[in-house]
C-alpha cells in the first residue's frame, strides 16, 4: 500500500512538471499602456476607432498614435452620410445632400406646421410672431396660451367638438344646457 502511495505522487510530480514545472501564484500585472486616445489606454500595436466613426487609429512603440485619414463623408444632426447621399433637412420640408466641401441644403421656403382658419379649438389674438411680441392679453380661465409660426392666442382642450347644436328641442344632459360646458369649451360654436 506504501509503495502505491509513493508511486501515485511520483506521477503527480512528473504531471505537474510536465505542465509547467513548479510554478508560484504570484499575478501577472499587465503592461501599463503606452498610448492613450480620449482617456482611453492602449498597448503598443493595438488599433482603436479614431472617434470619426470611420478611421482607425494604432498605438506606436514611443507613445504615439498613428490613424488613417480616410474622407468619412458628413455628419448632420447624430447621423453620418456617405459623399452624395440625399436626406431631409431637419426643418422637414428641404432637403439636403452630403459634398465633399460640407453639407449643402435646399432653402425653400417652409410653410408653418398651422393654419388659423382650420384650428378652431384655437383663438388667435395676434397673426405673427412679431404681433405677438408687442401684445399682451389674458387666456379665459380653463384655456392655455399658446405660441407658433402662425401667431399667438389661447386655446381650449383638444377633446372639445368644433360646434354643438342647440336646437330648440334638447334633453336634459346635452351641453347646451351645462354652463359649465361652456367654461370648459369657450371656442366652441353653439349651431340654431
Amino acid at each position: 500500500m506504501k509503495a502505491q502511495k509513493v508511486l501515485m505522487v511520483a506521477s503527480l510530480l512528473v504531471f505537474a512538471v510536465a505542465l509547467g514545472g513548479n510554478r508560484s501564484c504570484v499575478p501577472i500585472e499587465p503592461e501599463e499602456p503606452v498610448c492613450f486616445h480620449n482617456g482611453v489606454g492602449y498597448e503598443a500595436g493595438e488599433s482603436f476607432p479614431a472617434g470619426d466613426g470611420c478611421n482607425t487609429c494604432v498605438c506606436g512603440e514611443n507613445d504615439e498614435i498613428a490613424c488613417t485619414l480616410m474622407a468619412c463623408g458628413c455628419l448632420y444632426g447624430d447621423q453620418r452620410y456617405a459623399y452624395g447621399e440625399q436626406f431631409p433637412a431637419d426643418d422637414g420640408c428641404n432637403s439636403c445632400v452630403c459634398t465633399e466641401d460640407a453639407v449643402a441644403c435646399t432653402e425653400m421656403y417652409c410653410p408653418p406646421d398651422c393654419d388659423p382658419d382650420e384650428e378652431y379649438w384655437r383663438a388667435y389674438m395676434a397673426l405673427s410672431p412679431e404681433d405677438c411680441a408687442l401684445i399682451d392679453f389674458v387666456c379665459p380661465e380653463s384655456t392655455e396660451y399658446f405660441f407658433n409660426d402662425c401667431g399667438c392666442g389661447c386655446e381650449m382642450s383638444r377633446d372639445c367638438p368644433e360646434y354643438i347644436d342647440c336646437m330648440p328641442v334638447q334633453p336634459a344632459d346635452s351641453p347646451c344646457n351645462d354652463q359649465n360646458f361652456f367654461e370648459r369649451c369657450p371656442y366652441t360654436e353653439i349651431v340654431w
